[in-house]
């Protein structure tokens, strides 16, 4: 629009006008330009289709009048991640430019404007927040634990987004479970699924039963997650079980065919390798009176005790053997029958008669039995038994001894 100037008297009346003329703006005013950001939160995305933040520059001379034709260059800080859009073209009549900005770096931005290389004072602000969650990162690693015990520190597992920003609004719900399951028997105990406080699930007390190397835990959500390598090592020995049982039947006084072998176990059966446990074998269920011979038995470094030379003697019928050391809980062999052992003795079953003529048979036959070393009947054919005659005492004819 064009401006004219006017002048005027009141006596005479005269009056006269200027010629048209133009008024433009002036230089641009740092501090009277404007730069805004719309909307001001915006959630990381990349191109194309990402979510932008449309940048607005308003360039002002000193008077406030809008700049037209002015060149915006805009900048943003952190520059990480972000992908800022120049205006296309100069400012407009109304001294207006716009640029857009989107980042894929999930944090607060700065923008900044140059109008005609004057820098504005005014800065924009943009707050770029995570993207939707879509995966699950171990933020704080399972370690080495013993079995049955809870696994310390507390793990915790984060959800972010596919840019890696730590998903802080999350609070959704994260279910642990195993992995790799070295031993195929392993079984996860503990508080779970957890519910998620800023992103962040944090795991308490889970504990896993059994013993072995490299499990791995798996979690799962918005993605899924594995943990780093760790293993589980058996706890202390509480219990004694038997591996081998001895063999059955066997004969009194006779070392067992087959030797029982007993190992240390802790409270979820895992075997506990520990040296120097004494385990001792005792009757548990059988005849009373029984004797043992090599009772006793150690554990090596696998913490596992084989008797050698373990050998019942006693009266013949079913046993069962208990094998104890100190606190443990002991355990207790299947039935096993003991037969008699090696004939050890002669034993008249029938006395022949007290009395009877020379030289005509004993009307009462004397009955000969043989015997073990426990006085077990020996069933046993083909022993021959020879008579042997000695007078009562004091009646030896002279010479002869008694």
């Amino acid at each position: 629009m064009g401006y004219r100037l006017g002048a005027s008297i009141t006596a005479p009346v005269l009056t006269v006008r200027s010629a048209t003329f133009t008024v433009t703006a002036g230089g641009v005013s740092p501090s009277l330009s404007a730069v805004s950001a719309s909307p001001p939160t915006i959630a990381a995305s990349s191109p194309p289709g990402a979510t932008v933040s449309t940048i607005t520059v308003t360039a002002r001379d000193l008077n406030g009048n809008p700049v037209p034709n002015a060149t915006v260059v805009l900048s943003a800080t952190p520059t990480t991640g972000n992908t800022l859009t120049q205006p296309l073209s100069t400012t407009n009549t109304n001294g207006i430019a716009t640029g857009t900005l989107s980042s894929t770096k999930a944090e607060g931005k700065t923008v900044s404007a140059t109008i005609n290389g004057v820098a504005v004072t005014q800065t924009a602000s943009v707050t770029v927040t995570a993207a939707a969650p879509s995966q699950l990162v171990f933020t704080t690693q399972p370690t080495n634990t013993p079995a049955g015990a809870a696994i310390t520190p507390p793990i915790q597992v984060t959800a972010f987004d596919q840019f890696n920003n730590l998903a802080t609004a999350f609070g959704g719900s994260i279910t642990m479970s195993i992995g790799t399951n070295p031993p195929g028997t392993g079984v996860l105990s503990g508080p779970n699924p957890v519910t998620a406080v800023g992103g962040t699930a944090t795991f308490s007390n889970l504990s896993i039963n059994k013993a072995g190397t490299g499990y791995r835990l798996s979690a799962s959500g918005p993605g899924t997650g594995t943990s780093s390598a760790f293993d589980v090592t058996a706890s202390a020995a509480t219990k004694l079980v038997i591996t081998i049982e001895p063999s059955t039947p066997d004969s009194s006084g006779v070392p067992f065919g087959v030797q029982p072998v007993v190992q240390l176990r802790d409270a979820n059966d895992n075997n506990v390798s520990q040296s120097g446990t004494v385990v001792t074998a005792s009757v548990a269920v059988g005849p009373a009176g029984a004797a043992f011979t090599n009772a006793t038995a150690t554990t090596l470094a696998t913490g596992a005790a084989t008797f050698s030379g373990l050998a019942v003697s006693g009266t013949v019928g079913s046993y069962r053997l208990q094998m104890a050391s100190g606190t443990l809980t002991p355990d207790t062999t299947v039935a096993i029958t003991l037969t008699s052992g090696r004939a050890t003795k002669l034993v008249l079953a029938t006395q022949p008669s007290s009395s009877v003529q020379n030289a005509i048979a004993f009307q009462q036959q004397p009955v000969v039995q043989l015997q073990d070393a426990a006085s077990n009947n020996v069933n046993q054919a083909g022993v021959a038994v020879t008579r042997r005659s000695r007078p009562a005492a004091g009646r030896c004819p002279p010479p002869a001894p008694c």
